[in-house]
C-alpha cells in the first residue's frame, strides 16, 4: 500500500510523534495506548486513538490492525538515525572481513532418542549424556514449577 504524502501536524499529535519517536529510540518497540495516554496526561484512550489515526493518515506512522505494539515510524528522524526503510538482519556482518579462517564445525550428534536427519553425517549421542536439566534448580523447593 502507497504511504501517504507526510502532511503537518498539529501541536497535539506533534508531542505525540515526538513522544513515540523518543520512546521507541530508547525502547526498541512501540508503547501501548495505556503507556501513550499516560504520557500526554490523558484519562481516555480515545484522543490517543484519534491521534494515531491522524498521524497514520498524514504519512507518519503505520500499525498492523489488530496487533499490540505495532507501531512503525515512516518519517522524520528516530534517535538520531534518519528512518529510511527496513533491512532485513539475516546474519552477521564483520567489518574487516575476515580471511584465513577455518569454518565452524557443526556438532556431530543428536539428542538421544531422535534421528539425524536425512542425510546428515551427524551420530546418535550415548545414552545419558542428554544436555537437559533434571530435577529442581539449586536453592527451590522441589514443589516449585515452571
Amino acid at each position: 500500500m502507497p504511504v501517504p504524502e507526510q502532511q503537518s501536524l498539529t501541536e497535539a499529535q506533534q508531542e505525540l510523534y515526538d513522544w513515540l519517536t523518543n520512546y521507541i529510540g530508547k525502547h526498541r518497540h512501540s508503547p501501548s495506548i495505556r503507556q501513550m495516554m499516560e504520557a500526554m496526561g490523558l484519562r481516555s484512550p480515545a484522543p490517543v486513538q484519534s491521534r494515531l489515526r491522524h498521524l497514520q493518515q498524514k504519512g507518519w506512522i503505520t500499525w498492523k490492525e489488530g496487533q499490540a505494539r505495532t507501531l512503525q515510524l515512516l518519517g522524520g528522524v528516530a534517535g538520531g538515525i534518519p528512518v529510511l526503510g527496513a533491512v532485513a538482519a539475516t546474519g552477521r556482518l564483520r567489518w574487516p572481513p575476515v580471511t584465513g579462517c577455518a569454518p565452524l564445525s557443526m556438532p556431530t550428534h543428536t539428542r538421544p532418542g531422535t534421528a539425524p536427519a536425512p542425510g546428515s553425517t551427524a551420530q546418535q549421542a550415548p545414552p545419558g549424556s542428554s544436555s537437559h536439566r533434571r530435577g529442581p534448580l539449586p536453592g527451590r523447593d522441589a514443589r516449585a514449577r515452571w
